[in-house]
C-alpha cells in the first residue's frame, strides 16, 4: 500500500473543464471547473491535495502541468473514453454569470468508487464534492456511497452548489447542506437556497461569499463577517471556488484565519483568466519528475564503450536502399520524417502493442516497414517520391504504405497524410530543386550538420520537436551512408536521439532515474501520461546520452545503434527482457518493469 505520504490530505470531487468565458464583449477559451480550481486554491494553502476525476488520455497543457510532485497528486485521474465537461459562462454589466452552454461530459458519470480506496485512509482530512455533473442528486448519490464504502473515515466533508442546481432540485440540495460539515455558495444562491435565512438547529457552518462585500460565514469557529481584498477583475469565474479551496487547505494544515487566506486566494484568481492564476503558481512548484543518473552512468559506461563503437547503422542494408541508388537521398528524407507511432493503443488502457505487418512477403515492424515501403516506391514507382505529387496526392503516404494485405497499418495515419503533404508544399517553397540543393547547402558551410539541422528545422515533420529526434536521425543516416551524403565534420552539432527504445533503456539500465512515484506507477502499467512527463522523461534521457558520449567516447549514433539493437533483440517491448545474453548485464539496474513513456507525439 503506498506510504501516507504518497496520498493527499484534501480531496476534491470534480473534473477539470474547459470553458468559454464572455465578459465586456469578448471571449475567452480558459481551463478551469469548480474542484480543479478549489484543488489549485488548497495546494496553493499548503496542504497535500488530490483530485477524483474522469479524463481523457491526455489533458490541456495548462490542467497537466499542475500534476506531479509538489503539485495536485494525479492518482485520482481516472482515464476514460470521452470528454471533459465544458461550459460557455456569459456576464452581464453587473458581472452576474450566465451558463449559456453546459456539457457534462465524463463528470455526470462520476461516482464514489472512483477515489483510490488507499487515499481514504487518516492521512485523509477533508473531502470536498464541488458540483459533479451539475447535478444535486449526482452530489447525493455520490456523499451515501462515500459513507456506505468508507463508514470508518473520520475526516471533514465539505460540498459546493450552484444556482442551476438549487433551481432544478433545491430538495436535494438542502439535504446536501444539512449531511455536509461544510457547505459553500455564494449569496444568491443562499437566498434561492435558503429565503428565510439558514434554518434553526443546522449544525453545517455555512460559508456565503458576497463579491466585492467579502464573505460571511454561518456557524463554526469562524463565524461572522470577513472582508474581501480589493483586486483588479479579470475573470470573476472560479473566485468562490477559489475561496473554498484555500480555506479548506488552510484549515487542513492549521493555518491561522483561513477565511482570510481564502479571500486572498479568491483575490488571486480574479487578476487571470480561470484556473490560470492558480495553475501557473501549482505548476511552478513542481519538483523534477526525472533526471539521468550520474552514478549510474559511471558504472555502465565501460560496458558500452566496449560494445557501442561497433553498434552504428550504414542505413544501406535491407530494408534500405542498396548504396547507390538515385533515389536514395530523396526516399531517405522522406521516410525520415514519418519515424514515429509505430504501436497501437487504448483510450483507456494505453499501450496494446507494437505495429507489425507483412511487405513483399516479409514480416516488418514498425520503422522498418516504414524504410521497406518507401525503398519499394523508390524502385518501382520513383514518381511517388517526386514532390509535385507528394503535394497533389492526399492519400499518397497510405498508398506508398500499404501492405500485403492492401491495407495501410500505420496508426494515426491522418497525421502521417497531413505531414506528407505539407512537408513537401514547404520544400517547394523553400528548395524546390528537390533534397540535393539542400543538402550541397550543408556541405558548403563550415558546419554541415549545423547548417543541415537549420534548414530541417523549417520543415513539416522535423521542425515541432523540441528534442528534434527526427532531424538528428536524419544527419547521422545521411553522414553514415556509403554515398556520405553529409560531411560530419561537426559531430559536435549532433544531439542524442530520443526515442521509445532510448527511453526504455535508459530507464530500465537506471541511468534515467523517475522521482515521481505515480509517475513511474503508470509508465509500469503501460498506461497514458502527460506532456510535461514525456518530456521530463525525454530530456532525462538526452542528458544521460550525452553523459555516455563523455564517458565512454562513442558518438551519438553508436550510443543510438547499440541500444536500438538491444530494445529490438534483447530488452523488447512485448516480451521478457533476455537479460541473461545482455552485454550490458553487471551493470544494469534490471528495472524491467519500467516501460517508454505513453504519449501520442509526431516527434518519434
Amino acid at each position: 500500500m503506498p506510504s501516507s505520504d504518497q496520498t493527499p490530505a484534501v480531496i476534491f470531487i470534480g473534473s477539470p473543464t474547459r470553458d468559454t468565458v464572455i465578459r465586456a464583449g469578448r471571449a475567452h477559451e480558459v481551463i478551469g471547473g469548480a474542484a480543479f480550481i478549489s484543488a489549485l486554491a488548497a495546494c496553493w494553502a499548503g496542504a497535500k491535495t488530490g483530485i477524483v476525476a474522469r479524463v481523457p488520455p491526455l489533458l490541456p497543457a495548462m490542467a497537466s502541468a499542475v500534476f506531479g510532485p509538489g503539485g495536485l497528486h494525479r492518482g485520482g485521474l481516472k482515464l476514460a473514453d470521452g470528454a471533459l465537461p465544458s461550459f460557455r459562462i456569459q456576464y452581464d454589466e453587473d458581472d452576474r454569470a450566465q451558463y449559456t452552454q453546459m456539457k457534462l461530459g465524463m463528470e455526470s458519470n462520476l461516482v464514489a468508487e472512483d477515489i483510490p480506496a488507499h487515499w481514504m485512509t487518516s492521512s485523509a482530512k477533508w473531502l470536498h464534492i464541488a458540483g459533479i455533473g451539475a447535478s444535486s442528486k449526482q452530489q447525493l448519490i455520490f456523499l451515501d456511497a462515500l459513507k456506505r464504502l468508507y463508514p470508518t473515515w473520520m475526516g471533514r466533508i465539505s460540498i459546493g452548489t450552484c444556482r442551476a442546481m438549487i433551481e432544478s432540485d433545491i430538495e436535494s440540495t438542502h439535504s446536501l447542506l444539512n449531511s455536509a460539515d461544510v457547505f459553500f455558495l455564494n449569496q444568491e444562491e443562499f437566498d434561492l437556497l435558503c429565503p428565510d435565512g439558514l434554518p434553526e438547529g443546522t449544525d453545517t457552518t455555512v460559508v456565503i461569499t458576497q463579491g466585492p462585500d467579502g464573505v460571511q460565514v454561518l456557524g463554526g469557529p469562524h463565524c461572522g463577517h470577513h472582508p474581501s481584498i480589493p483586486a483588479p477583475v479579470v475573470d470573476p469565474t472560479g473566485a468562490g471556488d477559489s475561496l473554498c479551496g484555500g480555506f479548506i487547505g488552510a484549515t487542513v494544515t492549521d493555518r491561522q484565519e483561513p477565511v482570510k487566506i481564502g479571500v486572498r486566494a479568491a483575490s488571486n484568481v480574479l487578476e487571470g483568466l480561470g484556473a490560470s492564476p492558480l495553475s501557473s503558481w501549482v505548476a511552478a512548484q513542481i519538483q523534477r519528475r526525472a533526471d539521468h543518473n550520474t552514478s549510474r552512468l559511471d558504472t555502465i559506461a565501460p560496458l558500452i564503450a566496449a560494445s557501442g563503437q561497433s553498434a552504428a547503422f550504414s542505413f544501406a542494408d535491407p530494408p534500405h536502399l542498396e548504396a547507390g541508388h538515385p533515389l536514395a537521398l530523396s526516399m531517405l528524407c522522406i521516410a525520415t520524417l514519418h519515424q514515429y507511432g509505430f504501436w497501437t493503443g487504448d483510450p483507456t488502457q494505453g499501450w496494446q502493442g507494437p505495429m507489425y505487418a507483412e511487405l513483399d512477403g516479409h514480416r516488418y515492424k514498425g520503422s522498418d516497414f516504414i524504410w521497406a515501403a518507401f525503398a519499394r516506391a523508390a524502385r518501382e514507382t520513383p514518381d511517388m517520391l517526386s514532390l509535385e505529387r507528394m503535394t497533389k496526392d492526399r492519400h499518397l503516404f497510405a498508398t506508398i504504405c500499404t501492405a500485403d494485405n492492401g491495407q495501410c497499418p500505420i496508426p494515426d495515419l491522418e497525421s502521417h497524410q497531413a505531414l506528407h503533404m505539407a512537408h513537401a508544399f514547404a520544400m517547394m517553397r523553400e528548395w524546390p530543386e528537390g533534397y540535393s540543393p539542400l543538402v550541397d547547402h550543408a556541405n558548403r558551410s563550415d558546419r554541415p550538420v549545423a547548417t543541415l539541422l537549420k534548414s530541417l528545422s523549417s520543415l513539416p515533420g522535423y521542425m515541432s520537436d523540441p528534442l528534434a529526434k527526427k532531424a538528428n536521425l536524419l544527419a547521422i543516416i545521411l553522414s553514415a551512408r556509403p554515398e556520405r551524403f553529409i560531411d560530419r565534420r561537426d559531430p559536435e552539432s549532433l544531439d542524442p536521439i530520443v526515442d521509445y527504445h532510448m527511453m526504455r533503456l535508459c530507464l530500465r539500465t537506471g541511468v534515467v532515474r523517475v522521482d515521481d512515484p505515480d509517475l513511474a506507477r503508470r509508465l509500469a502499467q503501460r498506461t497514458w501520461v502527460d506532456m510535461q512527463e514525456e518530456l521530463a522523461i525525454r530530456q532525462a534521457t538526452g542528458r544521460a546520452i550525452l553523459g555516455l558520449v563523455e564517458r565512454t567516447g562513442c558518438t551519438v549514433g553508436e550510443i543510438d545503434g547499440l541500444f536500438f539493437k538491444l530494445g529490438r533483440s534483447l530488452c523488447l517491448e512485448g516480451e521478457t527482457p533476455h537479460c541473461e545474453r545482455c552485454p550490458l548485464q553487471a551493470e544494469c539496474a534490471q528495472k524491467t518493469e519500467l516501460f517508454q513513456p505513453i504519449y501520442r507525439t509526431t516527434a518519434y
